[in-house]
């Protein structure tokens, strides 16, 4: 309720949405190749793809691309409680400590306000938290199939914002440094190969194929930033 307050409190986008209106209307209206070329060194080369193309799908289908934005927007947002409320109950176990996220995070100023603005801020922190409550369910060892949808949401949030593939980072970091008190150091090196191997299946199959056929329609947008990662290195070994 409060993010509906909020969205027809402020009806109109900030700067930023009207830029991806007018993106996903050029991309609907012709191809994401000529809207790219259109914004030739703009950012809709190197952003995201999924904001667009969700507004853009909206733009077909006659929903109209602010309003595609804006079903994405609210829906992300009224599902993050629910993604917080259920990692409370993941660590807690009490229905109390359940329902009091669920509450804080519903009516959260920052979660509210970002849920009333048309930006990528709402489905990122959404696809995070979904990621956060599969990858402590997997921890605890509620079914290997929770690191699945660990990467499915973790790759939505990397399609949402380019900070998203820091989930994986810090995934692999995990699986360093945890779970080694369990069984023998076969057994525990097969299982984390397993699964690190899965969970990085599963990103690149998800990731790759859009970053091919983006960088096929003049795109430049990467999943899995190499350059700028060597680029820290270097910086970091000059130093």
């Amino acid at each position: 309720m409060l993010r509906l307050l909020r969205r027809f409190l402020e009806p109109f986008p900030v700067r930023d949405g009207i830029w991806y209106v007018q993106m996903a209307q050029e991309i609907a209206g012709s191809s994401w190749r000529e809207a790219v070329s259109a914004d030739a060194g703009g950012l809709l080369e190197f952003y995201p793809p999924l904001i667009f193309a969700v507004m853009a799908g909206g733009e077909h289908c006659g929903l109209g691309a602010e309003n595609a934005g804006w079903v994405l927007v609210l829906t992300t947002g009224c599902l993050l409680p629910v993604a917080i409320a259920l990692i409370a109950r993941e660590l807690f176990g009490d229905w109390r400590y359940t329902l009091g996220a669920l509450l804080l995070a519903s009516i959260m100023p920052p979660a509210v306000r970002m849920s009333g603005q048309l930006l990528r801020e709402s489905p990122y922190w959404c696809f995070c938290g979904f990621a956060l409550l599969f990858a402590i369910r997997a921890a605890a060892k509620k079914g290997w199939w929770n690191w699945g949808w660990f990467a499915l949401f973790g790759s939505l949030a990397t399609l949402t914002r380019r900070e998203g593939v820091e989930l994986l980072g810090v995934f692999l970091i995990f699986q360093v440094f945890w779970g080694w008190r369990n069984g023998s150091l076969p057994d525990i090196l097969r299982r984390k190969l397993l699964v690190v191997v899965g969970v990085i299946a599963v990103f690149l199959a998800l990731l790759l194929p859009v970053q091919f056929w983006l960088r096929q329609n003049g795109s430049h947008w990467e999943p899995f930033p190499l350059k700028n990662v060597r680029y820290i290195f270097q910086r970091f070994w000059r130093s």
